[in-house]
């Protein structure tokens, strides 16, 4: 007996399979491809910089020294005060707001290698709190004012003299300045003393003199400095809220507003023909000074 087999019921017929796409599609038998978007590729992940180097301790004495060494960069720092002690011989009298370098708190290696650069430490005194009264239980008047002196400060700001700049946001005493930069030179065990200073536009523009007064010291008590900058800024003092992080000088662009009111007013007293007049080894530059709340 022949057997006849049945049709497969589920058989499909693709020949005879056809859409209608002039309608839209409907129920579950609906053949409709979503439309493929264009190729997006992902954004590369970029490796984030490591923060620790836990392998450090294990390098060789002579390589983390020399890292030690290239992590001491050119600093900014700022001394200011408002009262000169002019009775006073022994080592001058500032106040400052700048932190000392993170190394020196690090571990006694970083501290050695630090003070090694680090070869100044000058001497600071005690800012009178605001609450005090005016005259001490010693006697020693006090002012609510910053930049006022309180004899018996125990902080030391460290410096290394070729390579910062200090900053002096003070009126212009020539025996008070006189006194820092030989302190400078005496306490610098290379006998250099202080390379890079900066004053403040405001305590020399103030009458015609002042430029040739300038220019004397130029050659006397600046003769030895390599750099030599005119800042702007209008306080004697750093700004209040500012926490000693990081200052720095900006070079000013003759296009700026206070660039060009200064040439053509105050600052032609300080030109010599087309450029700044000499103070020290080469022309004095015109710059800006910027307070930051982050780095050192």
């Amino acid at each position: 007996m022949a057997l006849n087999p049945q049709p497969n019921t589920i058989e499909i017929h693709l020949a005879t399979l056809r859409i209608d796409d002039s309608k839209p599609p409907h129920g579950p038998t609906a053949v409709a491809a979503p439309p493929t978007p264009p190729f997006s590729p992902e954004p590369p992940v970029l490796p984030t910089a490591p923060t620790t180097f836990l392998l450090f301790p294990l390098l060789p004495a002579e390589l983390r020294l020399q890292i030690w060494a290239a992590s001491f960069l050119p600093r900014t720092v700022e001394l200011h005060s408002r009262r000169a002690h002019y009775a006073s011989t022994d080592t001058p009298c500032w106040h400052s707001k700048s932190r000392n370098p993170a190394a020196l708190s690090v571990s006694a290696e970083a501290r050695a290698a630090a003070l090694a650069h680090y070869r100044v430490a000058l001497p600071l005194d005690a800012l009178p709190a605001r609450h005090e009264h005016h005259v001490t239980l010693t006697g020693l008047k006090t002012c609510e004012r910053p930049g006022d002196t309180l004899r018996g400060g125990d902080r030391r700001l460290y410096v290394d003299p070729t390579h910062d700049t200090v900053v002096l946001c003070a009126e212009v005493v020539f025996l008070r300045v006189k006194r820092l930069l030989d302190w400078f030179r005496q306490q610098d065990a290379r006998g250099r003393g202080l390379r890079k200073l900066a004053m403040s536009v405001k305590a020399w523009a103030i009458s015609g003199p002042a430029a040739q007064a300038l220019k004397v010291f130029g050659r006397t008590l600046f003769g030895e400095i390599d750099e030599f900058y005119l800042f702007f800024y209008d306080d004697w003092v750093p700004p209040e809220t500012w926490t000693g992080a990081r200052c720095e000088l900006v070079r000013l662009s003759p296009d700026e507003d206070v660039y060009r009111r200064f040439l053509m007013g105050k600052g032609r007293q300080f030109r010599d023909g087309d450029r700044w007049i000499v103070v020290g080894k080469r022309p004095m530059e015109v710059v800006e000074i910027r307070f930051h709340d982050e780095g050192w």
